[in-house]
């Protein structure tokens, strides 16, 4: 569909790690659930849908706070934590919302095109 390499990295990346935070927090204590994943992709914009019958976020919030300082011994860096920073800084936009007791995680990009290419198939 002529999206950049680049940008399909970006979003299987942003997609692996959310996908990861609902199997690993959300769901965890589930038996099963269905997580369901929506795209749409107009022109540059792609916009993906993750809903999970989980447990909420946290004050139903992504959770925010100081970044990981890269410069810091790696012996002082946490073992995990980085999910969150990675999908933030890897999209264009992030909204959740608690629905009817569902998660909805919305990641929108914006997507470089291949020279001469579309995004039709």
């Amino acid at each position: 569909m002529g999206v950049s390499q680049a940008d399909l990295g970006k979003v299987e990346l942003a997609t692996a790690e959310a996908l990861n935070n609902i199997v690993e927090h959300a769901c965890a204590t589930l038996t099963t659930a269905d997580i369901r994943i929506t795209a749409a992709l107009a022109g540059v914009r792609l916009r993906l849908c993750l809903r999970d019958p989980g447990t909420p976020l946290p004050d139903e919030r992504i959770p925010l706070g100081p970044r990981p300082d890269p410069h810091a011994p790696h012996s002082a860096l946490p073992e995990g934590g980085f999910g969150w920073f990675l999908i933030r800084d890897l999209t264009e936009q992030v909204i959740y919302r608690r629905v009817d007791g569902e998660n909805l995680l919305w990641l929108h990009f914006h997507l470089t095109m291949e020279p001469g290419k579309t995004s039709k198939p």
